[in-house]
């Protein structure tokens, strides 16, 4: 199941505190518009003047979330009263990655091309002696 996770940074004394403000199952297609109104109700009901005091939207830089015609970010640029940072989050490009690498290690082409190469470079070390 797949949910969104709201997260907030605040500087409170000195202290960066990076807080996981709630959790919430998402059960629609994931697409540009329905991701927007789930966060618009969430926000409304969090702080109804979220859009005064909104500074930065991370997001994971997927066409859905950054599109510059329809994406997420477009839909919420809409609601800002303010200038607001917008900002690819590093870690879920990271993970994003990370899976890609390991749906593609798991493959047993994957594999079998490894274990050629290796075969191919121990017989050029062979051919050199």
């Amino acid at each position: 199941m797949s949910f969104f996770d709201v997260r907030i940074r605040i500087c409170v004394g000195g202290h960066l505190f990076n807080i996981h403000l709630v959790v919430v199952p998402f059960y629609d297609h994931h697409s540009a518009i329905n991701i927007y109104k789930m966060i618009y109700k969430l926000l409304d009901q969090l702080c109804s003047s979220w859009r005064h005091k909104l500074l930065l939207v991370s997001t994971d830089g997927e066409n859905t979330m950054t599109g510059w015609k329809g994406g997420f970010v477009m839909l919420m640029d809409k609601e800002y009263t303010n200038e607001v940072l917008r900002v690819w989050c590093r870690a879920h490009q990271m993970d994003l990655v990370i899976h890609d690498a390991t749906v593609m290690i798991s493959d047993s082409a994957f594999t079998k091309m490894t274990h050629s190469f290796t075969v191919h470079l121990r017989q050029q070390a062979n051919y050199s002696l």
